[in-house]
C-alpha cells in the first residue's frame, strides 16, 4: 500500500485536497505545517470555549484547514461545532468539545505515520 492509499484508507479525501493544492509536495508540506501547529490551535480553541464568538472563528479556520487538506470526519466535527457556537449553544460546546480533541489525535497519529515522523 502506498502512502496516498494509506490516508484515504484512513478517510483523507486526497482528491479534494488536491484539487485544493494542486500536487502533492505542497499538500506534504501544508499537512507538515498542519500537523506541526494543531496542538497549539486546538489548545487555543479550548481556552475560547466560554466565548462562542470567538470560538466560532477559530473552529472555523481549523474546519477551513481540515476541508482544505481533505481530513473530512474532523472538518465535519468543526462544522458541527461551529453552527453550535454561532446559535450561542455553549452547553453543547461544553458537552461536546472533547470530540474536538479525540479526533485531533486520530488524525494526528495518521499523518504521523504518513509522514514518517
Amino acid at each position: 500500500m502506498n502512502n496516498i492509499e494509506f490516508l484515504k484508507q484512513n478517510g483523507f479525501n486526497i482528491d479534494q485536497a488536491l484539487s485544493y493544492l494542486g500536487d502533492i509536495e505542497t499538500f506534504n508540506e501544508i499537512l507538515k505545517d498542519f500537523y506541526d501547529g494543531l496542538d497549539d490551535q486546538v489548545n487555543e480553541l479550548l481556552s475560547k470555549k466560554d466565548d462562542m464568538p470567538n470560538y466560532a472563528i477559530l473552529v472555523h479556520a481549523l474546519k477551513s484547514n481540515c476541508r482544505s487538506l481533505g481530513i473530512i470526519r474532523y472538518a465535519d466535527i468543526c462544522y458541527e461545532e461551529e453552527l453550535k457556537s454561532k446559535e450561542g449553544d455553549s452547553e453543547f460546546i461544553l458537552e461536546h468539545c472533547s470530540k474536538i480533541v479525540e479526533e485531533k489525535e486520530k488524525v494526528k497519529n495518521i499523518i504521523k505515520t504518513y509522514l514518517g515522523l
